[in-house]
């Protein structure tokens, strides 16, 4: 840091003693300095910003988890349920919400701390239903509130059907609009001294890395990125909302049966694709929910407001952007962007 420092201030000192008329590699030493201090600066504000104590939950707080009955929801349900939190758990598959209220318990969860509900996200109305009769039944909003619910095709976009695709974007984008307009509104009008909550949605990196066999679900994750970003610079411009916080959660592929079978997820196949996509994996593995939900949590805690797991990840966007279209695509088709979802079959009803 200091070193950058110095580096700013030659050049600039340099610039002044010959009369503004720099060289290039003066001027180059400036931008580079400029850039470093910058960085350096944003890295530390970020840092201190993080470190401050904000606590966002406490015991018996109310957390809402959509798709809830697997994966990560899941094990968000544990690991909330272990902090003293009520759940509220949200999935479409009775059967399997059921299974995860019995495994909670089986936990140590106390099953009065588990509330289980069956709605299809996908329908705004269910979504707005649920959500009333939550706050009548509690008589208090939702400290957290956690968008997991998703599906997808898993088919290209000329073999996916019109249901199929209005079915993907149904519970991954408009289910995070009626959450959102929803509770919002209660954390807002919640007359508690300590008011507000936090607004978690999961992404996924694919939102910005595109994948054939995966157009309806990687749209669909780039639309829940931007609504998120809308989402902060709206809660910024309410007054009564200043204790409302968002959170946009960008995990790599995370090991959940909505993938089963890709070989980007669970490997085979040959050739020298197949080989750099296992090298690939063999330094980035995919994700275990449990890591995933452990993750979200901590975020939630730390008062971040956008994450990617692992942080590594969030340079990949930024590097591809840089490269040329012919080598982008090279590098993409490596690690599977051509032929990962071959194999797939999806989750087993």
């Amino acid at each position: 840091c200091t070193s950058a420092f110095r580096a700013v201030r030659g050049a600039w000192f340099a610039i002044k003693m010959n009369n503004m008329e720099a060289s290039t590699s003066t001027q180059r030493d400036v931008i580079i300095g400029t850039t470093c201090v910058c960085l350096l600066l944003a890295v530390w504000l970020n840092k201190k910003w993080r470190s401050l104590p904000v606590k966002y939950f406490d015991d018996g707080d109310l957390v809402v988890i959509t798709g809830a009955a697997g994966g990560v929801g899941r094990e968000l349900s544990l690991a909330f349920g272990r902090k003293g939190a009520t759940l509220v758990l949200w999935d479409i598959r009775q059967d399997a919400l059921a299974k995860t209220a019995e495994w909670l318990e089986a936990e140590g969860i106390p099953s009065d701390h588990v509330r289980t509900s069956v709605v299809d996200v996908s329908n705004v109305k269910e979504v707005k239903d649920a959500a009333e009769s939550l706050k009548a039944l509690e008589g208090k909003a939702p400290r957290i509130v956690i968008n997991n619910a998703a599906t997808l095709s898993g088919k290209s976009i000329l073999d996916s059907s019109d249901e199929e695709i209005l079915a993907s974007f149904s519970v991954n984008v408009l289910a995070a609009f009626g959450l959102v307009k929803y509770f919002v509104r209660q954390m807002i009008d919640d007359p508690s001294p300590r008011g507000g909550g936090v607004v978690v949605t999961v992404g996924s990196i694919m939102a910005d890395i595109p994948c054939a066999r995966l157009s309806d679900y990687c749209a669909s994750k780039a639309a829940l990125s931007q609504l998120h970003a809308c989402l902060r610079w709206e809660l910024r411009s309410i007054p009564k909302a200043h204790g409302v916080k968002s959170l946009l959660i960008q995990p790599y592929a995370i090991r959940t049966p909505m993938f089963s079978g890709a070989v980007f997820l669970e490997g085979g196949g040959n050739g020298i694709c197949h080989w750099f996509l296992s090298l690939f994996q063999f330094f980035l593995p995919p994700l275990e929910p449990a890591h995933v939900a452990k993750r979200i949590v901590t975020a939630i805690q730390n008062g971040e407001e956008h994450v990617y797991i692992p942080f590594v990840i969030g340079w990949i966007p930024f590097i591809l952007k840089l490269l040329p279209t012919p080598i982008n695509d090279v590098l993409l088709s490596l690690v599977g962007a051509s032929d990962g979802m071959h194999g797939y079959h999806g989750r087993s009803q």
